[in-house]
């Protein structure tokens, strides 16, 4: 076995369909340990889609035989293609038959040289569910593989379809499997074959998608076509296509709607005009990308009007009183000339970004609003601004005032930190209780260092004794003492805490081993007799703790664990022996 370790490639022996040997080189490919897989059943690592990893057996005689590809389970929950052979049997454990095997690594090379093999399209199982769900889609879908005589793009020596979905076939009238193998000259005119030809070559140089719109005028068919190809491999470009020649017409009627809104800019002008929000119409050209930011430069007074970047074209009276300026010396001004310096900035980004982009963008700026006639001095204003694209470049900027919604917004936030907050406090004492106990505790114990301890000292009273014989309210004032007579016991506690009734518990982090809790038994001690009316009722005390160690115990890494077993742990000393 040992010039089996040292042999290239990773080895496994296999014995009853389970893994009893591995060589070392298993952890580089999988991630597995050795441990983790002796003994392990082999159909557990294999790919359910996949064969068995090892084929019946056969003779021991003869030259090892080759498997077909399969995919085996990494450590971190991936599949990995692997191949190799069988180098041999022999007698294994208790007379079994054991089978040795090579294995190599076969993702990177998976149809690296684009030869046929047992996965093509029609064969490779993880390729059946593929025309049930193409047949499911309203758009067609088809795969076509390029054959060449050499290695360039420009060498092809034809095209032929591989897989056709039932919407690309229903212009054919035939059934998907009899269109297969047929060449793309075949099936498609040459005012659509060469497109798509074309289409299909460049898809198979390289990544990436690839887009053309094709016109199909047919008998029986005319139709407008959006046609995206991409590259499975280096001989198969899937191809699907969408008719849009409904979606051609709208864009053609609302280009002529644009055009008609040009013509009545007097009546656009009246109904911006109206509008309650600051309105203004912006001249975008100038902002179009070219690779390089238009993002005007500061305003000078030498600057010419219309120079720098997107200009005001239009703005309503809402959006005039607002920026106190007079709506006739916007029009035409540099858009930095006219919005206020506190978001000019961020609204010369946002008209850019639309410029460019020529789709629609929300942001919330924050602005100064100017003192009004009445004497009232500016304040904040937060605006939701809606940028959007227009015909012939402008961009429409719509404003409007959300400071009341945003303040609501706070508001409401801050009464959901509260009430999480008050979720994890004791309503009585103020101090943790056990959600926010569990919570503080689990992030001590995840911070802990390996040499460090954390203590969990637990102190139980007998407060039902004393609602019972001095009153429940004097119970609730002797727990709020309680409570403060501990926080000031142990002023260096990472977290106090009241679990139920009289049951409270002290979190010191950061203890070395070996130190011990007797002195901060003391403390407690003398904080609770402190509060305690030992003259009117004898009350028993109760104190133990536990020690977590994070570092060396797993089960002592989560708070809510470290908390149950600390409070079992307690109460089976109280049981047993009594307080300490």
């Amino acid at each position: 076995m040992t010039d089996t370790v040292l042999s290239v490639g990773v080895l496994v022996v296999v014995e009853a369909e389970a893994i009893t040997w591995v060589s070392p080189s298993v952890s580089g490919l999988l991630g597995w340990t050795a441990s983790q897989l002796l003994g392990r059943p082999v159909a557990s690592l294999v790919h359910p889609a996949d064969a068995l990893l090892v084929d019946p057996p056969s003779p021991s005689t003869g030259p090892p035989r080759r498997f077909k590809r399969r995919r085996l389970l990494c450590s971190d929950g991936e599949y990995r293609w692997v191949e190799g052979v069988v180098l041999g049997q022999h007698a294994g454990n208790n007379g079994r038959p054991a089978t040795l095997l090579r294995l190599h690594d076969a993702s990177n090379d998976r149809h690296a040289d684009g030869s046929d093999r047992s996965d093509t399209l029609d064969e490779d199982a993880d390729w059946r569910w593929l025309p049930a769900a193409l047949d499911a889609s309203p758009d067609g879908f088809a795969i076509f593989r390029v054959h060449r005589r050499g290695p360039e793009p420009a060498t092809e020596q034809s095209i032929t379809l591989q897989m056709i979905n039932k919407v690309g076939a229903t212009a054919y009238q035939i059934d998907p499997p009899l269109l297969r193998g047929r060449s793309l000259e075949e099936m498609a005119p040459p005012e659509v074959a060469i497109p798509l030809r074309d289409l299909v070559t460049r898809s198979s140089a390289g990544p990436g998608l690839h887009r053309r719109r094709i016109v199909v005028e047919l008998p029986g068919w005319e139709s407008i076509l959006d046609v995206v190809a991409a590259r499975l491999d280096p001989t198969r470009v899937v191809v699907t296509w969408r008719d849009i020649s409904t979606q051609v017409q709208a864009e053609g009627v609302l280009m002529d709607a644009y055009a008609r809104a040009q013509t009545a800019w007097d009546l656009l002008h009246d109904i911006l005009a109206s509008l309650p929000d600051p309105v203004l119409l912006v001249d975008g050209s100038d902002a179009r990308s070219d690779g390089h930011d238009h993002r005007p430069p500061a305003a000078t007074s030498d600057s010419p009007l219309g120079q720098h970047g997107p200009t005001c074209v239009f703005i309503n009276q809402a959006a005039a009183g607002f920026l106190d300026i007079d709506e006739s010396h916007a029009a035409g001004a540099p858009l930095e000339h006219v919005v206020p310096a506190s978001c000019r900035s961020e609204l010369l980004t946002l008209v850019g970004t639309v410029a460019r982009s020529r789709q629609r963008h929300q942001a919330r700026l924050t602005t100064r609003s100017p003192a009004d006639s009445g004497g009232e001095p500016p304040r904040d204003v937060v605006m939701l601004v809606t940028a959007s694209p227009t015909a012939g470049g402008r961009i429409a900027v719509i404003c409007r005032d959300v400071t009341a919604e945003e303040r609501e917004r706070e508001r409401l936030q801050q009464q959901r930190n509260s009430a999480e907050l008050a979720a994890r406090r004791d309503p009585l004492t103020g101090l943790r209780n056990r959600l926010g106990l569990e919570t503080a505790l689990h992030q001590i114990l995840l911070s802990c260092p390996p040499d460090r301890h954390v203590i969990v000292i637990v102190c139980d009273l007998a407060i039902e004794t004393v609602n019972a014989t001095l009153g429940r309210p004097r119970g609730d004032r002797l727990l709020k003492d309680t409570a403060k007579a501990l926080t000031d016991a142990v002023p260096d506690a990472a977290a106090v805490a009241r679990l139920s009734s009289g049951e409270f518990v002290i979190i010191l982090a950061d203890r070395r081993p070996g130190w011990t809790v007797g002195s901060v038994f003391d403390a407690v001690r003398t904080g609770i007799d402190s509060c305690w009316p030992h003259d009117q009722i004898d009350v028993l005390v109760h104190y133990a703790h536990y020690c977590a160690d994070p570092a060396a115990r797993s089960s002592d890494r989560d708070g809510s664990d470290v908390l149950n077993a600390a409070i079992t742990d307690v109460r089976s000393r109280w049981r047993d022996h009594g307080s300490p």
